[in-house]
Parts: structure tokens; sequence; C-alpha cells
């Protein structure tokens, strides 16, 4: 069970990145560097799913902990 948390939890967060470099891309003039940081960020996300390991009881913690106020502090910006 924690350790689904986690990956939804990162998936989550790489779905926002996603988001908003969609909206990003529709305006008229995008913001370039805006588009990398959240790339990157999605990029980084990714990369510790990929290496997330159901036995790290110590990493799969940090993810619930840090991603899951991350997640509740992004989903309160948009109330």
């Amino acid at each position: 069970m924690n350790y689904e948390s986690a990956r939804e939890l990162i998936v989550l967060l790489m779905a926002y990145r996603s988001e908003w470099i969609s909206r990003e891309r529709l305006k008229l003039q995008p913001d370039l560097a805006l588009i990398a940081s959240w790339s990157a960020e999605r990029s980084a996300y990714a990369g510790e799913l990929r290496g997330l390991d159901v036995g790290d009881r110590d990493n799969i913690t940090r993810v619930r902990r840090d991603y899951g106020a991350e997640a509740r502090r992004l989903a309160a910006l948009e109330r």
C-alpha cells in the first residue's frame, strides 16, 4: 500500500508538470525557461519512479511525506 501510494504521488506530480507545460506552450509567447524547468522536474520524477524500490521503506516514507505535502499544496492552489 505505501509503495503504491508513493508511485501515485510521483505520477501525480509528473502530471502537474505535464499540464503546466501544455498550458504554457499554448500561450502566444511561452516562457521557454519555465517549460525547460518543468520538463527537467518531470524527468527527475520519472527517474525516481523507475528507481523506486518496494523494499526501500525509508525512501517510500520520504516520497509519501514530501510529495504528499507538495500534492496537497498544489491541489489547494487549484481551488
